[in-house]
């Protein structure tokens, strides 16, 4: 019997260290995306991609790492937005939140700049029966932990917590919990969800999907911009009117202003080098704006006094 019990723990030994095998959170090959519900709506008000790009700040003496933000576009419905979705080369600095990783106690933190205040966020060396006290979570016992199977093939712990119900409360390790990776793991009011998660461009997770058509992470298809052809746009505004000059071989294209909310205000053809559309109708505030063909994307901010 002993060399069938060699054989047996060689066997497992595989599958030992792929247990003790830590998966960080913090990569900056890794992408959210993340879908905002706004009045109950059972589809996305809007969405952005979440990314790290290395680019840190150090507060107290700490470093933390900065997101990015990348507004992701789809077809304007009259409360929603739907796939196809596009991902729009126009970042912006998450400034109100950043995030730290210990990845020696598997631990990653997050601080809130308007109150100058650290939080745990994921604690990824729990075991079952400890305590989880973090960001929004009220001490909570760790009820299980159970093995999840991503897209890719892989295998990655998920961390059950009970709020109303088993595992309705949870995180994954190197992915983080459903609501947002900025977000408590207590299941909001239908606000806000983890619909995608890549790793150098290969879907990791997909979920929190409100739509009956298409694949969460197969819609999202990112566009660059084309820098040869935005240099030939110019984008200009007044009280009245929006002034856009475009060359001739980047026509026909299509302009959309978007509120922050990201419902599309006006959209419009663009088939003449030189165009006007009236803005009189509008309050005065900030507004974005998408102008693009097949072969380029010019996005920036419109400000109506």
């Amino acid at each position: 019997m002993k060399p069938i019990r060699l054989s047996l723990l060689f066997l497992l030994l595989p599958i030992i260290a792929l247990t003790q095998k830590y998966h960080p959170l913090i990569e900056i090959n890794k992408s959210w995306d993340i879908g905002y519900y706004l009045g109950g709506n059972p589809c996305f008000n809007s969405a952005e991609r979440l990314v790290f790009t290395g680019d840190t700040s150090i507060i107290n003496g700490i470093i933390y790492q900065k997101m990015t933000a990348y507004p992701i576009i789809g077809t304007q419905g009259s409360k929603c937005i739907y796939p196809p979705f596009h991902i729009i080369n126009s970042p912006t600095y998450y400034t109100s939140r950043l995030i730290r990783e210990d990845t020696a106690t598997k631990k990653a933190y997050i601080y809130f700049s308007n109150t100058n205040k650290e939080w745990l966020l994921y604690d990824f060396s729990l075991n079952v029966g400890d305590t989880l006290s973090a960001y929004g979570v009220g001490p909570m016992v760790l009820q299980s932990i159970v093995p999840v199977i991503l897209r890719n093939g892989e295998s990655r712990k998920k961390f059950c917590f009970k709020f109303s119900s088993d595992c309705d409360s949870y995180y994954i390790e190197g992915i983080g919990g459903p609501n947002g990776l900025l977000e408590t793991i207590i299941p909001p009011a239908g606000e806000l969800t983890t619909f995608c998660v890549k790793e150098d461009n290969e879907t990791l997770l997909n979920g929190g999907w409100p739509y009956s058509i298409g694949d969460p992470c197969g819609t999202s298809l990112a566009i660059n911009e084309n820098d040869h052809a935005v240099e030939n746009v110019i984008v200009n505004n007044s009280k009245t009117q929006i002034s856009i000059l475009i060359h001739a071989e980047y026509l026909p294209a299509s302009f959309k202003l978007i509120d922050c909310q990201g419902k599309i205000l006006i959209s419009r053809a663009v088939g003449n080098e030189q165009n006007v559309i009236p803005i009189e109708i509008l309050a005065p505030g900030v507004y974005c704006f998408t102008l693009m063909n097949n072969n380029f994307i010019k996005t920036g901010k419109i400000f109506k006094i």
